[in-house]
């Protein structure tokens, strides 16, 4: 027996059979003893209500399609985490070299404080008690260095960390920075940014590819409440041989006249005896309760998928808001800690000069000093917030 069977996009079934089988008995009242009986045919089952339709039954496929998918999509949002953790930590290893050069800055002006007012102690014009107050500024400089060093190291092993750095010699490395820690200010299109990240959010691909998900099964659920109506149709040849014992007309006797195998198989390529079927089956539950409830259910799934996708829709767009506002604020940030740190540079070599013109007192000067390191340092926070 060979037989051929293939399932149809459509729903159907679609079949070609090739049956042969040899029968003998010890029966004397069986005319044909052996026989062979062939056939040959073709059959075709198509549902016409339920499981109709290729969306139906290729939603295996489109689910393993979408859910592929997706999986590329939080692929996606892995690599652009991992990237924006690269580059943040990479920018705040450059603020803590720049936190340095401060630090560095600011003891070299609190020395310079120290020398001079050892100089004017020297030649009697400051009384010894002033050198206190420039050593502990020299102190709380040096302190502050340390401490700026310390976090510099720090943000390089953190940065060493998330570019995959594993063995001693790697950790030994010391990196250089190429890029400047300048400031560019950055024009962006508010309605166009919201666009974009509408359109291009991984996150958003996820959430229509999930809500595409949901509407699939309700498609299914909603196909499955339909009463089974299927299509039904057949075609093909029998034939049938064997050894038949007769009487003989002439003689009247019992003749064996004997046949086989090729008999039948002559009968079908002759296309003696054709058959075909043709019918429609109706098949239709009572109450169907179980199918009405998964509909019902899929569809209130459908809905919140929906109002899922619009929810993230809002808070993309609230999110794009926020950060060009955050752009426009930063950049006014970063203009206005230039102008402070400009004017407490000036303000430090205007205290400073009226400091070795007799005018000004060790505490102003470190108090400016002060100023001037905090101006700097706000300058720092502003760029790198930017």
């Amino acid at each position: 027996n060979l037989g051929l069977s293939s399932f149809l996009p459509t729903g159907g079934q679609a079949s070609l059979q090739f049956v042969t089988s040899r029968f003998e008995t010890n029966n004397q009242f069986v005319n044909l003893n052996p026989n062979w009986s062939s056939s040959f045919g073709a059959n075709f089952s198509q549902p016409l209500l339920r499981n109709f339709g290729t969306l139906v039954n290729r939603s295996g496929i489109v689910i393993a399609h979408t859910n592929r998918d997706q999986s590329v999509e939080a692929l996606k949002l892995q690599v652009i985490a991992t990237l924006r953790l690269v580059e943040s930590s990479y920018w705040d290893f450059v603020a803590a070299q720049v936190t340095v050069e401060v630090a560095e800055q600011s003891l070299a002006l609190a020395q310079r404080l120290l020398d001079e007012t050892q100089e004017r102690v020297r030649v009697g014009t400051s009384a010894p008690i002033d050198l206190v107050q420039s050593e502990a500024g020299v102190a709380t400089r040096r302190q502050d260095l340390i401490v700026a060093r310390n976090d510099r190291d720090n943000k390089e092993d953190a940065l060493k960390k998330v570019l995959g750095f594993a063995t001693p010699a790697e950790w030994a490395i010391t990196i250089k920075t190429v890029e400047p820690y300048g400031f560019v200010p950055l024009e962006v299109d508010l309605a166009g940014a919201i666009n974009e990240a509408l359109s291009k959010r991984p996150e958003v691909r996820q959430r229509t590819l999930s809500a595409d998900l949901a509407e699939l099964r309700t498609e299914l659920a909603r196909n499955a409440v339909l009463p089974e109506l299927t299509l039904d149709a057949s075609y093909g040849f029998a034939g049938l041989g064997g050894t038949v014992l007769s009487e003989d007309p002439v003689t009247g006797e019992l003749v064996t006249v004997r046949g086989g195998l090729g008999d039948s198989l002559d009968q079908i390529t002759d296309f003696d005896s054709p058959s075909w079927t043709l019918g429609v089956n109706l098949k239709v539950p009572i109450g169907n309760n179980d199918a009405k409830a998964t509909l019902a259910q899929r569809r209130f799934e459908e809905q919140r998928e929906a109002l899922e996708l619009r929810s993230l829709q809002q808070d993309i767009t609230h999110q794009v808001r926020l950060a060009v506002r955050a752009l426009h604020d930063g950049a006014a940030n970063v203009d206005a800690a230039e102008s402070s740190r400009e004017l407490q540079e000036r303000n430090v070599e205007a205290e400073q000069t009226k400091f070795q013109n007799g005018l000004s007192t060790n505490f102003q000067v470190l108090q400016v000093q002060d100023q001037l390191a905090n101006a700097q340092e706000a300058e720092i926070r502003a760029r790198l917030n930017y």
